[in-house]
């Protein structure tokens, strides 16, 4: 087994005594990034970054600390071990550019390679940032890596609250791995907290992280829009759209699933469309959708002069939405007092099998000519989500207000017309909802359909 450690100036020679304090609520945990938590779902093939982190040291001062891994669970005894991931490289760059800072080019390796192991201490959440004078170590027992670090002289630093970073490891994912690994700590002597008197802390919990190598990676439900009403983070629904955001970064594609519509949309009724390329739009209410976003105009009282628009379509697109934010879809299929069915799948799944998609987030749009239920609000708070029913004083206002560039109301709320809307609120959007306080129902009908489709994706 190869081995290197690099020595530090700790005072681990207490390390195996037990001291009397004891905070219960102290955790050193491994976190992957764009996991959930402790946890992560990835393709073979691919690469995994843990980090490490303490919360929860409160009163206790930290003046050290040292952890090492359990190697045991680079195998789970049903797929091939996961690895240290050591790329080979010619300078210390090349490894911050492939693994990130902290990472160094090693001669230990032959050829060199990128140590897998490291304490990036430039990071500003990391436990000794604030300390002037530190020693970083870290040893590659390949792969029972260990990581440490103290303040020189001592110092003890307080706990800032949440989660504060010690270390990170990244990992390779063979093509043969498969099935649930679990990546958790030595709990024996060589992980451990320190205080400001050179004294171990008893009681600290030791959280693993858990790799599940799958072939189809899941995907998270959509999120509806929330917006801040009254101080309130408060779901919105709209008529002529449906607006959500797709947590989950990577190639993914999102379906639209036509649950329950109204006639005589409801030729549609469980057949499923795609979300396009979505683009930027202003907010001005003159300004449609095409406008460049650098002459955008008054968007009134909204905190934002753009939006994000998109259509659907009859083909999936796979691409990274999590960067999105809250996207507006529409289509002459999304129509008032409709019920819609939004599901994301991720491009390793088989898009056929109604396994592979997320839970669905149900939207019901809004019925016609609803908007708000209230829009008095001041700058800072925006109008209330509509409430079943069309009032002059409040929805007809309000689109009126909206036409005028004065209201907190978005414009994805307010666009009632053609019959696909156009991103401009002008005076027939106002007699649209003053036809709809009077009785008058949904105008608009003969939507293009696609090529039969059945829910999730599956040909009829």
């Amino acid at each position: 087994m190869n081995h290197k450690f690099r020595p530090i100036a700790l005072l681990f020679a207490v390390l195996t005594a037990f001291a009397s304090l004891n905070v219960d609520a102290a955790t050193i945990e491994f976190r992957p990034v764009g996991g959930i938590g402790n946890n992560i779902a990835v393709l073979p093939g691919t690469q995994v970054t843990l980090e490490v982190f303490v919360s929860g040291y409160a009163p206790i001062l930290l003046s050290a600390y040292q952890v090492e891994l359990q190697s045991a669970g680079f195998s789970n005894g049903v797929g091939a071990d996961l690895l240290p991931f050591i790329p080979a490289c010619t300078n210390t760059l090349e490894c911050e550019v492939a693994l990130g800072v902290g990472s160094t080019c090693d001669n230990f390796f032959h050829p060199p390679g990128c140590s897998a192991g490291f304490i990036n201490g430039a990071r500003t959440d990391y436990l000794f940032a604030s300390v002037g004078n530190i020693l970083n170590s870290y040893g590659n027992e390949d792969p029972d890596y260990r990581w440490g670090s103290n303040a020189v002289p001592v110092v003890g630093v307080p706990d800032p609250g949440g989660l504060i970073y010690l270390a990170t490891l990244v990992l390779d994912i063979p093509i043969a791995a498969t099935g649930l690994y679990t990546l958790g700590f030595d709990a024996f002597a060589e992980t451990v907290l320190v205080d400001d008197n050179s004294e171990p802390l008893a009681g600290v919990t030791l959280v693993p992280a858990t790799i599940n190598v799958v072939t189809c990676l899941p995907s998270r439900a959509p999120e509806i829009e929330v917006l801040p009403v009254n101080g309130i983070p408060t779901e919105i629904n709209k008529a002529r759209n449906l607006a959500f955001s797709i947590p989950d970064s990577g190639e993914r594609a999102v379906q639209v699933t036509f649950d329950n519509l109204p006639s005589p949309f409801d030729i549609a009724n469980g057949t499923a469309m795609w979300v396009a390329e979505p683009s930027e739009e202003c907010e001005n209410s003159g300004q449609g959708f095409g406008t460049p976003i650098d002459q955008c105009g008054t968007s009134g009282r909204l905190p934002n002069p753009t939006y994000k628009v998109a259509r659907l379509q009859c083909a999936p697109l796979y691409r990274d939405w999590s960067g999105d934010g809250v996207i507006n879809v529409y289509d002459e299929l999304v129509v008032p007092n409709g019920t819609y069915s939004i599901s994301v799948v991720h491009v390793s799944c088989p898009r056929f099998a109604p396994d592979s998609f997320s839970e669905p987030l149900a939207i019901t749009t809004a019925i016609w000519g609803d908007l708000v239920l209230d829009c008095t609000g001041t700058v800072g708070t925006l109008c209330s989500p509509p409430e079943g029913e069309v009032n002059i004083s409040t929805d007809v206002t309000t689109t009126l207000q909206k036409f005028q560039n004065t209201m907190a109301i978005g414009k994805a709320r307010a666009d009632m017309e053609p019959t696909l809307i156009d991103g401009q609120i002008n005076i027939s959007d106002v007699t649209f909802v003053l036809g709809a306080f009077s009785g008058d129902q949904y105008p608009f009908a003969d939507p293009e359909l696609c090529p039969p489709v059945a829910k999730s994706g599956s040909p009829e």
